[in-house]
This record gives C-alpha cells, structure tokens and sequence, in this order.
C-alpha cells in the first residue's frame, strides 16, 4: 500500500491535536486545581465582607500564582477582575485616585480575557455588567449613556444564558432600588427583584464547585434598607441578621443592625465606608 508523506502528516497532525485537548483539558480541571481555586474565591470573599483591603490583596497575590500555572483558566481571570473591582472600589473611598485606576482597568482586561475564553459563562457578563455601570463614575457623564448600554447588554445576554441565576436578579434589583423614578426606578419592582434572586438562592446549585457563590447575604441587607424606607424598623433588623446568619461575619450587615439597635455606637468608621461603598456603584447600573 502506497500512503503518501502528506497523508501521514495529516493524521500525525489530527492525533497531536486531540492530544493537546485532552491534555488542557485535564490540565485545567484537576483536584488539585479546584481546591487552589475555592480556597482563593472564600479569601477573597471572606476579605471583602470585612472591608480588608491586605486579604483582598493576599486573594490576589494567590490568584496571580494559579494564575501562571493555568493561563488559559476563563475563572482564574474572573476571580482576578472581581478581586480588581474590590480593590477599585476601596481605593476610591479612600481617594487614591491612581490606584483606583489601575485596580479598575486591570480588571476591565482581566474579565474581558475570562469572556474571550469563555464567552457563554453568564457569570463574568454579570460583572462585565458592574465594570461598566462602574465605568461612568470613572470616565463621567459624558459617557453615561452608552455604559448604561453596554450594562444593559451585558446583562440580557447573561440572561439568556442562565436565566436562573440569582445574582442576575440582585444586579437587576439594586438597579431599579437606585435608578430614579423619572429614569424607570421603582421600589416595588426592586422588592420583587430582590425577592426572586432570594428565592433561586434557597434552589440554586453551583454547577461547580469553584464557581462564584457571592450575594445571598446582600440581598437580606438590601431589603432590610427597603424595610427602613417604609419605616418599619423590626422588619429592617429581622433581615440585618438573616443577613448575619449567611455570613456571620458580614460587616455591612452588622453595621446596620447596631444602628438600629444601638444608635450610638458608631465609633467605628470603617463600616459607614463600606455601606458608601457597596451603595455608590447601584445608581450606575441604569438600563
């Protein structure tokens, strides 16, 4: 049998491809890999309820390290952005405005990288979606209109990606909480908002295990403020510290119930500068 030169380099070159896929795909998936991963996301998360900028950046540092040993991982990037976005919003508190900017834009290019190698996970458009509507703080008013564009964009094509993904809802919900009424907020379709995301928390399951896990604990602190606009107190503190039974060490959460219980006790500055925090991004997020 007469087989060419060319043939034999075509299926040399078809089994090393199949190899190299195999191989990245195992190489992006082991054991080892999802425990490196779900430890950085909880440090991550565990650092930013407590307003910890050194655990925000210790998170960082470890995502940096996965990083170089899984280049091609679409959640390492996401992690990374999220971790640049935690870091953009503290060092805007605290006006470092050089800082502020280089944490943002790393993580502009960080989530735009974990889209490119991943353009279906509803997830980073979700906080694609934050970026943006975080954008218009960043850049002004001139460019308003078409970030709130591009936030709407964003957050449909997540929905039709996962449309039971609940912090969807909770970004949708904040969005109406904060928009003015003469641009489409409303209070009551927040609530409902909020309330739906809070429902598909109590069903929803992680389709893996590293997968981002935030939100449940806003929710119950969001509808607390929306209690307090009504001027039900009681109902306020009963969500504060459902909040508090997600996440016992939610210090948003804890700041607010003590102010209802404990009016005076407000020595402590750093949680009336995570509430500005978590609040000043919500009015952005205009469809």
């Amino acid at each position: 049998m007469n087989i060419s030169f060319t043939f034999l380099k075509k299926i040399l070159l078809i089994f090393i491809s199949l190899w190299i896929i195999n191989l990245s795909s195992y190489a992006i998936d082991p054991e080892n890999f999802i425990k490196e991963i779900t430890d950085a996301r909880n440090t991550l998360y565990n650092a930013y309820g407590k307003y910890d900028l050194n655990g925000i950046n210790k998170a960082e540092d470890i995502l940096q390290e996965i990083n170089k040993k899984y280049p091609d991982s679409y959640i390492v990037y996401y992690y990374m952005a999220q971790s640049n976005l935690y870091e953009a919003f503290i060092y805007n508190m605290e006006n470092k405005e050089k800082r502020f900017k280089i944490a943002f834009e790393a993580g502009m290019k960080n989530i735009e990288r974990s889209i490119e190698l991943k353009d279906d996970f509803a997830e980073s458009l979700i906080l694609l979606a934050q970026f943006y509507g975080y954008n218009i703080f960043m850049e002004g008013y001139r460019s308003a209109a078409n970030n709130n564009r591009l936030v709407k964009i964003n957050l449909e094509q997540a929905t039709k990606l996962d449309p039971n993904n609940p912090r969807l809802y909770l970004v949708y919900g904040t969005n109406y909480l904060h928009t003015p009424e003469a641009y489409g907020g409303n209070i009551e379709n927040a609530e409902e908002l909020l309330q739906k995301s809070l429902a598909l928390f109590n069903s929803y399951t992680l389709e893996k295990e590293y997968y981002p896990n935030w939100g449940k604990d806003e929710i119950y602190v969001w509808l607390g403020k929306i209690s307090l606009h009504r001027d039900n107190r009681e109902s306020a503190k009963e969500f504060y510290r459902m909040a508090l039974e997600a996440n016992p060490e939610f210090g948003w959460a804890q700041y607010e119930l003590e102010q209802l219980e404990y009016p005076s006790k407000s020595g402590n500055v750093i949680y009336p500068i995570l509430i500005i925090l978590l609040i000043i991004i919500a009015p952005f997020l205009k469809k």
